[in-house]
């Protein structure tokens, strides 16, 4: 007769444990690393148990599970994980907020849901800690903010390392279209002209060739497009993602808006048009020659005044003929 081993013994060979593959991560604002929690169960829970875990994050953080099993609650910052298999080992994508500022430390608890005859609850809770460091890998996306209807523009895609040691030049974007149809937005616009290393899909792209961007430089990506007729009014968004390390990742984005194209007047047939003749400057008048001195002006005067005096005399005293006028006679 088979003897069964009591139930205390039973519980005694029951054990769960939780750990974090990466237990610490330095990770810029803006960015993101993957946290992988280990969940591990040990011996034959009792039945009917609900296994589960349960990770809560701080603020500054934001979380998304790629586990189908698991859910996130952004309100209460918690992330739950039903029925894990064992040896289950969900991924978190966790995100620092670009508001906190480098220092900060960031804490993550994972937590077992409460099993009875767990024979070590000490191995239920693990953390994973976060330290928020300087941003040293930046992607900026330039571009005009509207383009009209057969315009060719550029859209640049520039990326910088500030750090010390060099990082892979590869990057994804994308094109997001308003309004696009079945095309996939090629109604929007085309390519002109792509970077060598850059794929030529109308709606996304991937570029780089393996290479590196060297500490304290940038790589430039220029990339020329033409907005095509019919598509004033709708606009469209362009995107890179470059992950500098296998952890990190930084975004930009450029929205650009088309406007309708310049209408161009040109005369009718059988249109005469008239030369416009120059009008020739007015000219001025010149300048009067300044006047002599007051005092010379006025001596000039006085000597032709007193010329005019003495041939009055003489013309009186001997009249036109030369003559001396005689006296009158009195009577």
């Amino acid at each position: 007769m088979a003897v069964q081993a009591p139930a205390a013994a039973q519980a005694a060979d029951f054990d769960t444990g939780l750990s974090f593959d990466t237990p610490a991560a330095q990770v810029p604002p803006g960015s993101w690393v993957l946290l992988t929690p280990s969940y591990v169960v040990t011996g034959t829970p009792p039945a009917g148990a609900d296994l589960g875990f349960s990770v809560t994050y701080p603020r500054g953080l934001a979380v998304e599970a790629s586990n189908g099993q698991c859910t996130v609650s952004a309100a209460t910052r918690t992330v739950h994980c039903t029925s894990p298999a064992e040896g289950a080992r969900p991924q978190m994508r966790v995100t620092v907020d670009r508001a906190m500022t480098p220092g900060q430390v960031l804490v993550l608890t994972a937590t077992v849901d409460p099993v009875p005859g767990d024979s070590d609850p000490g191995d239920d809770v693990a953390t994973a800690t976060v330290t928020v460091v300087p941003l040293e890998a930046h992607v900026d996306v330039t571009a005009p903010a509207t383009a009209r209807e057969g315009q060719v523009f550029t859209v640049v895609v520039r990326l910088r390392n500030d750090g010390d040691v060099p990082v892979g030049d590869d990057f994804r974007g994308s094109v997001t279209m308003s309004d696009s149809g079945p095309g996939g937005g090629e109604e929007l616009f085309r390519w002109v002209s792509l970077p060598p290393t850059c794929g030529t899909d109308p709606a996304s792209y991937q570029c780089g060739a393996g290479g590196t961007v060297p500490p304290g430089s940038s790589t430039t990506y220029s990339f020329r497009l033409e907005a095509l007729p019919g598509a004033a009014g709708k606009s469209f968004t362009m995107s890179a993602r470059w992950n500098p390390t296998a952890t990190t990742q930084v975004e930009d984005a450029v929205r650009v808006r088309i406007l309708p194209a310049v209408a161009v007047v040109r005369p009718g047939p059988g249109t005469r048009t008239s030369p416009v003749r120059p009008v020739a400057p007015a000219t001025a008048a010149p300048a009067a020659p300044e006047l002599a001195a007051t005092g010379a002006n006025d001596l000039l005067l006085g000597v032709f005044g007193l010329g005019l005096l003495v041939v009055g005399c003489l013309l009186r005293r001997f009249g036109p003929t030369g003559r001396r006028a005689p006296h009158p006679s009195s009577s």
